[in-house]
């Protein structure tokens, strides 16, 4: 905007100088002409430079866009993949597969008999717990290939029903053979079906903290 505002500007004084030149030329004095012709050539090397630059800036702004739209899309395709096989051993197939959004956060659902996404408001409580949960390991997953990432998860499992939650335990189970799971909930008796787990009691922690 800034190039296109001092291209303009730059294109006003040309046809202003035009103008002088004009009136200049009528009146007929030779030094006056020479130094009129002068700043208009100035003026239309200044016009030409100011579009190089603009068009310089619109390049620029579309080869990033290119690279992020690019980037973006390497990286969504698998973790897409990934969740859908996450969330179909825990909810099912009738979910369909995931769709994600530019900043990697579940969008919403397609099922198979569907051609339109559904949205993540219009699923329930738990299927929504599960669709972020699957969503997050998967991230995981695709971004820490080389490394053991830590993956932070709190009270993700609220709303989810007894039948879902032990098959939700088991992708745990297998998700912690390859990432550091650290689960915050004030509820640890869900998470009990974890055979490998470790619990902490943080508030008997700080307690014995503080005494010391």
């Amino acid at each position: 905007d800034a190039a296109n505002q001092a291209s303009n500007q730059a294109r006003e004084k040309e046809i202003r100088e035009e103008t002088r030149l004009e009136n200049l030329c009528a009146h007929g004095p030779y030094s006056a002409l020479a130094l009129a012709e002068e700043r208009l050539a100035q003026l239309e090397q200044e016009v030409k430079r100011e579009e190089l630059r603009i068009e310089a800036i619109r390049l620029l702004h579309d080869t990033v866009a290119a690279c992020r739209a690019e980037a973006i899309a390497s990286v969504s395709g698998p973790v897409e993949a990934a969740a859908t096989r996450t969330l179909q051993r825990i909810a099912g197939r009738k979910l369909g597969n995931i769709k994600v959004g530019d900043g990697f956060l579940p969008s919403g659902v397609v099922p198979d008999a569907m051609a339109d996404t559904v949205q993540v408001d219009n699923l329930s409580g738990g299927e929504q717990e599960q669709l972020y949960l699957a969503t997050r390991l998967a991230l995981a997953d695709v971004l820490g290939r080389d490394d053991r990432q830590l993956v932070v998860l709190d009270d993700v499992l609220m709303s989810t029903d007894s039948g879902r939650l032990a098959r939700v335990m088991n992708v745990l189970e297998e998700a912690a053979q390859r990432l550091q799971l650290l689960i915050l909930t004030c509820h640890p008796e869900r998470y009990r079906g974890l055979k490998q787990g470790t619990f902490h009691d943080l508030e008997s922690l700080v307690g014995n903290t503080n005494h010391s």
